[in-house]
């Protein structure tokens, strides 16, 4: 009888585990579904401006859509792969020649400041 009323217990911390389990993956899950929406909405926005500036400069300089795309894979090639993916090249720091971490302002081997230089981080 004792052994039973342990086994029923330990089943109901299981169980109250796994709803806990649940419930924390569902929060998650409305999280996720939220912040995809929010990124759908700004890549939306970014492709409406984008589209809007070169319809600006295409018009103004009177460029066409060829050299526009003749671009575009010049730059995806830089990584040397055509694959619609714009990679980012690995930074050297200028003090040390170690390589940067993309997300550290500051050498983490010899503590130079290794500020971007270019508006795209380059």
């Amino acid at each position: 009888m004792l052994e039973f009323l342990f086994w029923e217990l330990n089943q109901q911390r299981i169980i109250g585990n796994a709803k806990a389990q649940a419930a924390a993956a569902s929060k998650k899950a409305v999280d996720l579904k939220a912040e995809v929406r929010e990124l759908r909405r700004i890549v939306n926005k970014l492709m409406l401006v984008t589209q809007a500036l070169w319809e600006i400069i295409a018009k103004t300089n009177q460029l066409d859509n060829k050299l526009l795309i003749k671009k575009v894979n010049e730059v995806d090639l830089r990584d040397g792969k055509l694959d619609g993916k714009l990679k980012r090249a690995v930074k050297k720091c200028a003090s040390c020649g170690r390589t940067l971490h993309r997300e550290h302002s500051k050498c983490l081997y010899c503590g130079s400041q290794n500020l971007q230089t270019g508006p795209f981080g380059t």
